[in-house]
């Protein structure tokens, strides 16, 4: 199983893409929600450690990596 490590994103209107990736600028983990029924999308789930929350439907690239044993 591989867990999601980073994300790459841009806004529609703009030329400036964004990154996310866990361990950096208070990034704790990203976690991606697939779509249920018609008409519903993928989309990713950026979390803070302030409790924020950033939703990311249109991803431009998505990084995994293998889970690591616990």
């Amino acid at each position: 199983m591989k867990k999601i490590h980073g994300i790459v994103y841009n806004w529609a209107a703009y030329d400036k893409f964004e990154v996310y990736n866990i361990g950096k600028n208070g990034v704790v983990d990203i976690i991606e929600h697939s779509a249920i029924g018609e008409g519903d999308r993928w989309f990713y789930d950026v979390n803070f450690e302030d409790g924020a929350m950033h939703r990311i439907y249109n991803p431009n690239q998505v990084y995994f990596k293998p889970m690591e044993d616990e």
